[in-house]
Order: structure tokens, then C-alpha cells, then sequence
């Protein structure tokens, strides 16, 4: 099984995809404003309201170990109360008050507790302390083109020494739609998180659909690992048969 830290617990912070009928240049789409209006629409273009198929099929195929977990932009927290009901301990962050209130709401009818924040995580203090695994659909192709550099560089200053993290973007084999997800060429994906992090996976995958028969738009699925600091961990890597290692 894969153990992500000392503590099984699991702080975690979930983003959904974005809707692209914006200029992903504008910074309306970083502000608490824009957010809370597009949660307050009747049918959010991202959200199905079910937590990531994808998201459950690498916390399986890891056999992942509750642990201190960050998701970014955890929306109305489908995600992050799956994870909380498999025993990780939750911290849901994003940027929309709205979606906040709808996560929390989700959380106590389903009987777990998850911390959430209204919050954004480029911010020192908006979160407290590091975190063995982080989870982000959506948040860094919403702003890879407005403050990738300074998104990742919170990323990786929230992710421990060896921590890991799933990424899912939208993926430029396919044409940009307009209610996808921003999408990202695979040698983008490599240049942009190479400083600091190592890709242990990057493969194709579908987004679920909002409703049945719907189009599912093509993504990449992303499995980084921080760079490991020698003096704290020992790291014996699995890539050969794709799974993302182990402590030891």
C-alpha cells in the first residue's frame, strides 16, 4: 500500500474544471466574484456533482493510505467528501463562497467532516503547513496562462519533501470546446512542472459527463511526485510497473 506520510490524515483541496466561454487572459476568473456567479448559474458546466472517476481509480490502483491530502478548488466538494468517507482527513479550499457553503452542506448530510476554506491557495497562510498528496481538477489550467508560475510555486511550496499529486487538465489533441476544460499539449505539461516535481504518469482519460450520454471531453491525467530531499526520505520508486512508490 502506499503511505503517504507519518499521520493518516488527508487535507485536501478540489478544483472542477473551467468553463471556457472566457478569455483565459482575463483575471476575472481569479476573483471571488466571478466564482460565486458561476455557482449561483442552475447547471454548472463542471460540476456532475459525483466525485472524479479518475481521481478514485489512481487513489485504488495506489492502494492510497489516508494521509494529509490538498486538493485545489474543491468546488461544492464531491471529491472531498468521498475521500473524507474513506477515512482521509479533508481540507477543501476554493475560492468561491458559494461553492463553500454547498460543500459544507454536503458534508454534514453525508456525516464527515471536512475543513473548508474559503480561500486561494497562491496566498501565504491560506492553508496551514505541507501535505503528503494534492489533488487539482481544473485550477491549473484556469491559470497557466494568468499566474501558472506563481500557481505552481504555491503548489509545490504546500507539497512535502516526496509528496505526490494528480493533476487533470484538458488535453490539445482534441479542439478547445467551449464548455471544457482549457487544454493543455503534453509538452506543455513537461515544461511547466518539471521545476520542482518529477512525472511519475501522464496518460489520456475522459471526464465524466455531467448527465448521461453527454459529450466527455478528453483530458490528461498528470501523477507528479515533489522532488525527494535525500536527508528526510528514502524513496524506493515503483515506476516500473506505473504505481507512484512507497516509503520505507
Amino acid at each position: 500500500m502506499t503511505q503517504c506520510g507519518g499521520e493518516y490524515k488527508v487535507s485536501l483541496i478540489t478544483v472542477r474544471t473551467m468553463n471556457l466561454s472566457l478569455d483565459p487572459m482575463k483575471n476575472e476568473i481569479l476573483t471571488q466574484e466571478h466564482w460565486d456567479e458561476e455557482y449561483q448559474a442552475t447547471d454548472v458546466a463542471w460540476d456532475t456533482h459525483r466525485p472524479h472517476s479518475e481521481l478514485q481509480r489512481v487513489v485504488n490502483y495506489l492502494s492510497l493510505e489516508p494521509c494529509r491530502l490538498l486538493e485545489i478548488g474543491c468546488g461544492t466538494g464531491s471529491d472531498a467528501v468521498w475521500l473524507a468517507s474513506r477515512g482521509f482527513d479533508v481540507t477543501g479550499v476554493d475560492l468561491s463562497a458559494v461553492a463553500i457553503d454547498e460543500a459544507r452542506q454536503r458534508a454534514s448530510a453525508a456525516g464527515v467532516e471536512v475543513d473548508f476554506r474559503v480561500a486561494d491557495v497562491r496566498e501565504k497562510g491560506a492553508v496551514d503547513g505541507t501535505f503528503d498528496f494534492f489533488f487539482d481538477s481544473g485550477c491549473y489550467c484556469a491559470l497557466r496562462n494568468t499566474d501558472g508560475k506563481g500557481y505552481r510555486g504555491a503548489v509545490h511550496s504546500l507539497t512535502r519533501s516526496g509528496g505526490l499529486g494528480l493533476v487533470l487538465t484538458g488535453n490539445a489533441i482534441e479542439p478547445q470546446q467551449s464548455l471544457g476544460p482549457s487544454v493543455v499539449s503534453e509538452k506543455d505539461i513537461r515544461s511547466e512542472w518539471r521545476e520542482g516535481f518529477l512525472i511519475k504518469d501522464l496518460r489520456e482519460f475522459r471526464f465524466d459527463p455531467r448527465h448521461p450520454g453527454e459529450q466527455r471531453f478528453l483530458g490528461w491525467s498528470c501523477l507528479l511526485q515533489k522532488h525527494v530531499d535525500a536527508a528526510a526520505f528514502a524513496w524506493k520508486s515503483t515506476i516500473a510497473d506505473g504505481r507512484g512508490g512507497c516509503w520505507k
